[in-house]
Formats: C-alpha cells, sequence, structure tokens
C-alpha cells in the first residue's frame, strides 16, 4: 500500500479516535457535570432562602422583643438600637446612634469598670447575664440584667458587640421591700406581744395592735 494511503488511514483513525473522546464525554462527563451544577446552584438557592429566613427571623425578633438590642462597633460606638431599649433608657433612636456607649451608664467610672470586668471574664461567663446600672434620660438609675456577645469578622477579628438588655429595676424595687417588710414583722413579733399582721397593697407591713380587753365589773 502506498504512502499516501496509509496517511489517508492514519487521518481517518485520528478523526475517529476524536470523535470516540468527544462521543465519551457527551456521555459521561457533560452529564455529570449538568448534575454538579445543578446541585451547587440548590445548594446555593436553598442557602439564599435560609439567610433570607434567618434575616427575617432575627428583624422580627429585633423589632418585637420586650428585651433592648444594642450594636456598638469595636470602639463602643452605638451603631443600631431597637424600640424596646429606647423605651426603657426614655431616648429617642437618633439620641442615641453616633453616640459613645458612655451615654446610658450612670456614671463614666461605670462604663469603664464594666469595660474592663468583661474583658477578664473567661469564656464561659461571658454568656452569662450580668446586673449593670443604666441611666435613663430622665436622670433616674435602670437596673439591666445585660448579656453581650462579641462580633467578629471571617478573620476572627472583633469588629463589635451586641448586647441585650433587660429592665429588672421593679424586681428590685420588690425584693428590697420584701426585705424591709421582712425585717420590720421580725422587729414587731419580738417588740409587739398582741396585735394583729397584715400588709398594704403595696407589701408594706402593718401592725394593728389589739384593743385593750373590756373589764368586767361584778355587783354585788
Amino acid at each position: 500500500m502506498s504512502s499516501p494511503s496509509w496517511l489517508i488511514i492514519f487521518k481517518l483513525i485520528n478523526i475517529i479516535a476524536g470523535l470516540l473522546v468527544i462521543w465519551l464525554l457527551i456521555k459521561h462527563w457533560l452529564p455529570r457535570e449538568l448534575y454538579e451544577r445543578e446541585e451547587t446552584q440548590r445548594a446555593l438557592d436553598g442557602a439564599k432562602i435560609a439567610a433570607v429566613n434567618t434575616q427575617m427571623l432575627f428583624t422580627s425578633i429585633y423589632n418585637c422583643s420586650t428585651d433592648g438590642f444594642i450594636f456598638v462597633n469595636q470602639h463602643r460606638i452605638i451603631l443600631s438600637v431597637n424600640q424596646s431599649f429606647t423605651d426603657i433608657l426614655g431616648y429617642f433612636e437618633d439620641e442615641l446612634v453616633g453616640k459613645k456607649a458612655s451615654i446610658i451608664y450612670e456614671s463614666d467610672a461605670e462604663y469603664e469598670r464594666h469595660g474592663r470586668m468583661y474583658f477578664n471574664l473567661s469564656a464561659g461567663e461571658k454568656v452569662k447575664p450580668y446586673e449593670v446600672n443604666y441611666l435613663h434620660k430622665n436622670g433616674n438609675i435602670v437596673i439591666g440584667e445585660t448579656v453581650r456577645i462579641v462580633i467578629k469578622d471571617a478573620d476572627d477579628q472583633i469588629q463589635g458587640y451586641m448586647g441585650f438588655i433587660r429592665d429588672v429595676t421593679e424586681r428590685h424595687t420588690t425584693a428590697m421591700k420584701l426585705q424591709v417588710s421582712e425585717a420590720m414583722l421580725s422587729h414587731h413579733v419580738q417588740n409587739t406581744p398582741l396585735g394583729y399582721i397584715s400588709w398594704d397593697q403595696n407589701v408594706n407591713f402593718i401592725v394593728i395592735p389589739k384593743p385593750p380587753p373590756l373589764a368586767v365589773v361584778i355587783v354585788p
């Protein structure tokens, strides 16, 4: 067989081999590639839906919670507060956003003290609530049960803090009244031999002395 004939056969074999490779790619690789792309797209769509649902849930909790929410940056500048936070401390949102968080503390010393205290806590202690004396806009002290969470980026760098505050001032006031009432009760029990014990509507202790016994006179 002449050289041109062998050359033609060799080219035909190369063409057939190329077509076979293309056929194998179409039959095996392309469907798998399409399937993997579809799976990746489904995962991305699912992640987007989950992110949207999570954001909606957080927004709902943030706006409807009776607890105060506050976001501050790493320099403790207030970035955002919810409606309950402003209700607890008597401020409007625009009176707080952009201000240093020291504005809501009883004093600058209290602000600095709690900052140092938090950074010296262990990881387990940091997730436990602790009480802080906050300053209401009208000058009154508000006792807030507080939980603080550190916000970090993908590089583990602190970007800010999120705080949850629950007003427990009334609970403290009631507990103090109860302690006073118990102390008065103990005092009067020890020092008042006769009398009636009662409480008024504000849980204040009342002792009502008994009237003296009536004298009985026997006439002969």
